[in-house]
């Protein structure tokens, strides 16, 4: 992914993800490095979709990209077919962002500022209990 991409996908995702409190805001983490890896999960045409989408959503302005995202929230609780491409947009946008500013990554040494704010340990325990 090209500096101009990172960018676009920092754009939305400072728009879904600002920051408050303690926690930081999307593009003050390392979460743009995992989505070519959440990307390449995934079916190539879908990737390529979802990429012409956030190319084209870089030029927005952030208080109009924040209405126009709640609007699609809105326009994908319609029943049925009318729906399920905002539904579509909405999941491929915020389940890239969320995935990868949650997966841990914005932290030094493996500690991530994220998991520590929210109260999430990940710890790994091979079943070999030796203190009793």
């Amino acid at each position: 992914m090209n500096a101009r991409q990172q960018r676009a996908w920092c754009h939305i995702g400072d728009v879904l993800v600002p920051g408050h409190a303690n926690l930081p805001r999307y593009s003050d983490t390392r979460a743009v490095e995992l989505i070519p890896r959440l990307l390449a999960a995934g079916h190539p045409d879908d990737a390529s979709a979802i990429i012409l989408v956030v190319q084209g959503l870089r030029f927005v302005p952030k208080p109009l990209l924040a209405a126009l995202l709640h609007l699609v929230a809105a326009a994908g609780r319609l029943r049925g077919a009318p729906g399920g491409p905002f539904r579509l947009l909405e999941l491929g946008l915020r389940g890239v962002i969320l995935s990868s500013y949650y997966a841990g990554l914005d932290g030094d040494n493996g500690e991530s500022r994220i998991h520590g704010h929210i109260g999430y340990h990940i710890s790994c325990h091979t079943g070999t209990d030796t203190s009793a």
